[in-house]
C-alpha cells in the first residue's frame, strides 16, 4: 500500500513539474498570525539536522546518512536533477552550472512528521485543524503556499487521509 501511494504521489509530481506548473520531513516552521487568524507556512525543513529549503542551495554531505542517488535530465527546469532517497524521504535537486539547488522534497513513510504532528496515514481533518483553511483544493491534492509565496506544501489526500507530502519550490 505505501509503494502504491508513493508511486501516485511521484507520478502526480513528475506530471505537474513536466507541465511547467508552479509548485514540496520532520521541521516545518509554521506558526499562526494571530492579527489574522492565519497559519504562515515558511517552507524549511529541518532533516537530521540539516535545514532544507526548496529554491536553496543543497549539500548532500550535511547530512550523515548515505543516500541512494540517481542523476536524470530535468522535465521541470534546465540541467541535471539529482535525486537523494533517504529512508523516510526524498530530495531533489536540480543542477545548473555546477551548483545544486533543491526543489522537492518529498515523504516517503509515516515515520516523518511535520513539527506539528502532521504525517502520512494523518486524516484530513487533522490536517486542516494543524494549518487551516487557507488552501488551495485540487480533487485530491491539498496545497498550502509559504508566506514569502516561494514554497508550497502539498498534502496529497486519498479517501478522507494523507496519503503523501511534498514541499516544492515554486517555478515561475
Amino acid at each position: 500500500m505505501k509503494k502504491i501511494m508513493v508511486a501516485m504521489m511521484a507520478v502526480l509530481i513528475l506530471t505537474t513539474g513536466c507541465s511547467k506548473k508552479e509548485e514540496s520531513n520532520q521541521d516545518t516552521n509554521v506558526k499562526t498570525n494571530e492579527s489574522i487568524g492565519k497559519k504562515e507556512v515558511k517552507g524549511t525543513l529541518t532533516f537530521m539536522d540539516t535545514d532544507i529549503t526548496p529554491g536553496k542551495s543543497f549539500n548532500e554531505k550535511s547530512i550523515a546518512s548515505i543516500p541512494e542517488k540517481s542523476e536524470l535530465p530535468s522535465c521541470a527546469l534546465e540541467g541535471m536533477d539529482h535525486v537523494y532517497k533517504y529512508e523516510d524521504l526524498e530530495i531533489t535537486a536540480n543542477v545548473k552550472d555546477g551548483k545544486e539547488t533543491i526543489y522537492s522534497v518529498y515523504f516517503i513513510t509515516e515515520n516523518v512528521t511535520t513539527p506539528e504532528g502532521v504525517k502520512i496515514g494523518d486524516s484530513k481533518t487533522k490536517l486542516l485543524e494543524t494549518y487551516g483553511s487557507d488552501f488551495q483544493d485540487d480533487v485530491s491534492l491539498i496545497t498550502y503556499t509559504s508566506d514569502n509565496g516561494k514554497v508550497k506544501l502539498n498534502f496529497q489526500i486519498e479517501n478522507d487521509t494523507v496519503s503523501g507530502i511534498e514541499y516544492a519550490q515554486v517555478l515561475k
